[in-house]
């Protein structure tokens, strides 16, 4: 609800990013939900979606919470924007989601609804806006780049079809990381672009928590030198989701006696 609230005293995004926020969560309660049906979980399935957009929300989310199968997964969402998307995926019964694919399709369409909230805004605030979220996309096709190729080893042919449009890269850069031999080339060709100098600052020992380090670098240097209401407001909730991750980690950590040596190089701070 926090957020929601101060998107409205925003008034070049207000009413727009109430939107985005709200659909982005209801993308990643989704994903939660398809992920578990993938894994075979037979626990029962606890909703996250928060209490002001659970009421305006368009899913049955009772129905999503129960949901067995894929075919009771659409039933969920149903006469909602997302039912046409994931009707094209004909998934049988034994059959596994294809997460990831669903996943790019989704937030492809979630990029585009925030863009074009962007392009309202005036110069000084689209140019960072643009600047924020083409960083964050760019360093998502490049994690998405390097574990196709690391551990699947997977063609060209095959990686172009998870790569996010709206960031910064030119589409032979793409091209050129999505065709290299291996993720050491792949490296070489981002460390020569925009974003890839923003990465090769970042310390880090594991692929998975870049992208959330790269986020938390942005959203923090905006928060100290921004002048832009719009840019603050969105490196804000950046950041909070970062603060909610760390406590997640902490929380889970501490329910099973994790050492705190381990937890704590998973916290991005």
């Amino acid at each position: 609800n926090q957020f929601d609230t101060i998107s409205r005293y925003e008034l070049s995004l207000g009413e727009d990013i109430s939107h985005y926020i709200a659909h982005k969560t209801e993308i990643d309660e989704i994903i939660r939900i398809l992920t578990k049906l993938n894994s075979r979980d037979d626990q029962v399935y606890h909703l996250t979606v928060p209490a002001h957009i659970a009421k305006k929300t368009s899913i049955n989310l009772d129905t999503l919470s129960k949901a067995e199968n894929y075919e009771q997964f659409l039933e969920s969402i149903k006469n909602t924007k997302y039912e046409k998307t994931l009707k094209e995926f004909d998934i049988k019964q034994d059959e596994s989601i294809p997460i990831t694919e669903i996943e790019n399709k989704l937030y492809t369409k979630l990029c585009k609804e925030l863009f074009d909230a962007i392009e309202k805004t005036d110069e000084t605030e689209k140019n960072e806006l643009k600047d924020l979220y083409e960083t964050i996309i760019d360093t998502r096709n490049y994690l998405t780049i390097i574990r196709l190729k690391q551990y699947y080893n997977a063609p060209g042919k095959i990686i172009s079809k998870y790569i996010m449009p709206y960031g910064s890269l030119k589409n032979n850069v793409i091209y050129d990381m999505c065709t290299a031999d291996d993720a050491q080339s792949v490296y070489d060709i981002m460390a020569k672009t925009r974003t890839g100098k923003v990465i090769n600052k970042i310390e880090h020992s594991d692929i998975d928590e870049l992208e959330l380090m790269v986020k938390f670098k942005k959203a923090k240097h905006n928060m100290y030198f921004s002048d832009s209401p719009a840019t603050v407001m969105m490196s804000y909730i950046i950041l909070s989701e970062i603060e909610l991750h760390n406590l997640i980690c902490i929380v889970e950590g501490a329910r099973y006696n994790v050492d705190q040596n381990i937890i704590k190089p998973l916290l991005i701070y």
